[in-house]
């Protein structure tokens, strides 16, 4: 047998193919049992890690800082610090405070270069996370490369770690970085935005819209509606006159119908007979939000307007007037004689119940 085997080829090659298949079934049944007890033995560092810290978080939640805290292992840093991130995120500024100093106790700086920079990029999210609720300034410069990488959340990570350091010295740099990052969600900037405080980004902010190209006005814009009125309403009034480009003056109008002033009509006033329909649309909106009874006589024409967009915003404006009860949108109604005034008006009339 053994030399029928050694003489024909066809049976060696047979012969040796199932012994290396054997081979091979072998060695992914032995893989596959080292990934078992590799993921047992991960699962089951993580449970002590949660009940050796447990307590100590308790604690704090207490606002007591603990006497003594374990010094922390590198091979638990991703789990410790993805728990503490989370507990950062949900609780009062003053907790936050005491959370980081009980991380600084654990050693955790210690560790936090070598993530920046490992390979896995959830470690070196954690990580640009942790610097910045830290508030470790010595990665100023290797935060501002990495703001500029091409993955969209380790640069967020890096944008957001700024802003915390320093939020003075942040806005200008995130301003020019933001016109070419189409690639980040503006929901997410200004969530961030938000997070730093009204307080410390309403100056910062306002000067650096305002420095900006005309190129990158249309989307720096938006974000002066998390500053304040008082900064954010002269930078508008400056740029409705100094770029009268639709592209501009669009983002500036829905910035204005933001803050609920009344003296803001009558930077919308102009706009309302705009060529470009999208702006008288806009306008018609923001004044909705603004307007007071004298604005009627603005916005009765614009009920007759080529434009179905411009027609339906100023009828929503009109209902939004303080002094507009059914009586006096009756009468309003009568004494219409476009067909297509009548209709958009029942048309927003009927959209919010009324007759």
């Amino acid at each position: 047998m053994v030399y029928a085997i050694s003489s024909d080829p066809l049976l060696q090659w047979v012969f040796w193919t199932g012994i290396l298949l054997v081979l091979v079934t072998v060695l992914l049944l032995l893989m596959v049992f080292w990934l078992r007890l590799s993921l047992l033995y991960k699962k089951k560092r993580q449970q002590a890690l949660m009940a050796t810290w447990a307590p100590i978080w308790e604690q704090c939640a207490q606002n007591q800082l603990p006497e003594s805290v374990p010094v922390l292992r590198r091979d638990d840093l991703n789990t410790f610090l993805a728990f503490w991130i989370n507990l950062h995120e949900i609780a009062e500024p003053n907790l936050q405070e005491l959370y980081s100093l009980v991380v600084l106790q654990a050693g955790v700086q210690r560790h936090l270069k070598a993530a920046f920079y490992s390979r896995h990029n959830r470690t070196r999210l954690l990580a640009i996370t942790a610097i910045g609720f830290l508030r470790d300034t010595s990665y100023w410069d290797a935060l501002q490369q990495e703001a500029m990488s091409k993955n969209p959340f380790l640069s967020l990570a890096a944008v957001r770690a700024l802003l915390l350091l320093e939020v003075e010295r942040a806005i200008p740099q995130l301003l020019q970085w933001l016109p070419q990052r189409t690639d980040w969600p503006a929901a997410r900037l200004s969530m961030m935005l938000m997070e730093v405080g009204i307080d410390a980004i309403s100056q910062p902010l306002a000067q650096a819209v305002e420095q900006a190209s005309a190129h990158s006005l249309p989307r720096l814009i938006p974000y002066l509606e998390m500053t304040s009125a008082q900064q954010a309403i002269p930078v508008l009034e400056r740029l409705l006159k100094q770029h009268p480009l639709p592209e501009v003056v669009l983002p500036c109008l829905q910035v204005v119908g933001k803050f609920s002033q009344f003296s803001n009509r009558a930077l919308v006033y102009p706009w309302l007979q705009h060529p470009q329909a999208t702006l008288r649309a806009e306008a018609a909106k923001a004044l909705g939000k603004l307007a007071w009874a004298e604005d009627e006589p603005r916005l009765l024409p614009l009920l007759s307007d080529t434009e179905l967009l411009v027609r339906y915003r100023a009828a929503q404006a009109l209902l939004r007037l303080p002094h507009m009860d059914s009586p006096r949108l009756a009468a309003l109604k009568s004494g219409l004689s476009d067909p297509f005034a009548v209709d958009v008006l029942t048309r927003v009339m009927t959209e919010q119940g009324l007759r």
